[in-house]
Formats: structure tokens, sequence, C-alpha cells
């Protein structure tokens, strides 16, 4: 499992870019965030860190 973002619910800041520990997220030129599941390692950082509640578990 791995987390996802929303993205009509992202506003499109950094929080979450920046509380992954392992920079599983990237953002793409048009300022979407998008988690790199393969890289993702599910310690939750980034949604703790989302202000807009736009990221969540995937099952």
């Amino acid at each position: 499992m791995a987390y996802v973002i929303n993205q009509e619910k992202c506003d499109k800041d950094d929080n979450c870019l920046e509380a992954c520990p392992v920079e599983a997220i990237e953002k793409k030129e048009d300022g979407s965030l998008y988690v790199k599941v393969d890289e993702c390692t599910d310690c939750g950082a980034c949604e703790a860190a989302c202000n807009v509640a736009a990221i969540y578990r995937s099952e």
C-alpha cells in the first residue's frame, strides 16, 4: 500500500513534499503533486502535513 493525493482537493503547496523523509513525492511542471508509489514507505508524514486532507492511504 501507499499514499495517494486527491488532485481535486490538493492545494499544491509543498507541505507534503517537505515532510516526506524519503522524497517519494514529486511536483510536476503544472504544480500538481504525486506520490511515487514504488518509493513510498507508508510512514504517513505526508498525510499529517497536508492542510486540506487530500492525501490518503490507498488499498
